[in-house]
């Protein structure tokens, strides 16, 4: 009798262990954390688009972006395409894209499509709002918490 309680004690515990080990693993399901990126535009040499390279895209959640800083406070657009590999600078646009303007200290929820449309990397596409020469800063993630 003590034998079969000391194994329901052992079970229990490992059971215990098991259902804590794999909710703490469900936390990274998503590829949600901040890369910091800066790009230039400038539409006055034809720069009127920017992207940043791509990273995994885990999710159909949206992806996120906050402007961190821009030369004279400028604003600029941006949406989530997709990309072909982690690190990559091919990109691909063949879906409906929602883009949002970005504006220093302030987040936004990209919607997008790339996990739908198949591809399992997206990057960030900006475009110039003004016609000058112009550095932004930013934080993203291709998926959101």
């Amino acid at each position: 009798c003590m034998f079969k309680n000391i194994l329901t004690k052992l079970m229990a515990g490992a059971m215990g262990i098991m259902i804590m080990a794999s909710a703490g693993s469900m936390v990274y399901a998503s590829n949600y954390h901040d890369t910091s990126a800066v790009l230039s535009l400038d539409e006055t040499v034809g720069i009127g688009e920017a992207y940043t390279n791509g990273r995994a895209k885990e999710d159909a959640t949206s992806g996120y972006i906050k402007g961190v800083s821009s030369t004279g406070n400028l604003s600029y657009t941006a949406a989530l395409v997709a990309c072909d590999s982690n690190g990559g600078d091919n990109y691909f646009e063949n879906f409906k894209l929602f883009y949002k303007t970005v504006r220093n200290g302030n987040s936004y929820y990209l919607t997008n499509y790339v996990k739908e449309s198949g591809y399992n990397y997206a990057a960030i596409k900006t475009l110039s709002e003004h016609e000058v020469a112009y550095t932004i800063r930013f934080l993203w993630s291709p998926d959101s918490i």
